[in-house]
């Protein structure tokens, strides 16, 4: 598992955390900096930093973010930055074209627009929870199913975008057995159709009704949420198709005329959560 770091922008126990105070705040930055600098060379490989500025932003927080993300890249040349390299969305999975957050040097949340997804679409991020709360809350009890969670990996991933699952540790460090559960049920899925996941990226097409179209070398794969009937039609594939497959190499019926594939598959063939459909490219 890579070294992800959560790093609060705001120390409020530090004495010289006094913004607005620009001699203070001189020794905060260089404190702070210095902090980044320690982790980024006495720690290994470093995947990225997750920067939260909490309620403590403004014109008096002058964090040099573009300055520290400078020294991060020196230092740490795979590491990404989030809110500066990434952008972000908080518990929703955002409608793609939109706006996405980020942050600037001030920590102040500044609206980017994200076109359409498209396999060189700037990434983003989704960071969301099993319930609704971030941290242990034993009162919270709203949890949204496994397989709703598994949905919403599948659809931030069509978009071309990571999801971040928080889980919450009780005061002793162990899971929430509700939150266990989830995390199994979708580990499990992963662990058998992880490729049709990991390391692949959206096709730059309309959305679709029925799920997402992703590509990793040279296959494309349908993840197909909401079957629209008997026959699945996809057009405007910019791809010649070659074979069209179930994952375990079983065969599926499909016909291609003009820009469009259409696939038939018995009711029996699909799954409840999401059927995948492997179509092998024609090489050129």
């Amino acid at each position: 598992m890579p070294l992800f770091i959560y790093f609060s922008l705001p120390d409020l126990h530090y004495p010289h955390f006094k913004p607005g105070e620009s001699e203070s705040w001189a020794r905060y930055i260089a404190f702070h900096q210095g902090q980044v600098r320690e982790l980024c060379t006495g720690y290994g490989k470093v995947a990225g930093f997750w920067f939260d500025p909490g309620p403590h932003h403004g014109p008096d927080h002058l964090y040099q973010l573009a300055e520290t993300e400078k020294m991060i890249h020196q230092l740490q040349p795979d590491a990404i930055v989030m809110g500066r390299d990434f952008y972000e969305s908080e518990q929703r999975s955002p409608e793609l074209p939109g706006n996405i957050s980020g942050l600037d040097d001030q920590g102040e949340v500044v609206s980017n627009a994200v076109p359409m997804p498209r396999s060189d679409n700037w990434p983003f991020e989704v960071c969301d929870t099993m319930n609704r709360s971030w941290f242990y809350e034993p009162a919270d009890i709203n949890y949204r199913s496994a397989e709703e969670l598994l949905r919403e990996l599948i659809e931030i991933v069509g978009k071309g975008g990571n999801l971040l699952l928080d889980i919450s540790p009780k005061p002793s460090g162990s899971v929430p057995p509700e939150q266990l559960e989830r995390l199994k049920f979708m580990g499990q899925w992963l662990r058998k159709n992880g490729q049709y996941i990991y390391g692949t990226r959206p096709v730059a097409m309309p959305k679709q009704s029925w799920g997402y179209i992703v590509k990793k070398d040279k296959q494309v794969y349908l993840h197909i949420l909401n079957w629209p009937g008997e026959k699945l039609t996809v057009e405007g594939l910019p791809f010649t198709i070659e074979s069209v497959q179930l994952p375990g190499n079983e065969a599926v019926d499909f016909s291609v005329s003009e820009e469009k594939v259409e696939i038939l598959l018995p009711e029996d063939a699909r799954e409840p959560i999401d059927t995948i459909i492997i179509m092998d490219l024609k090489s050129t």
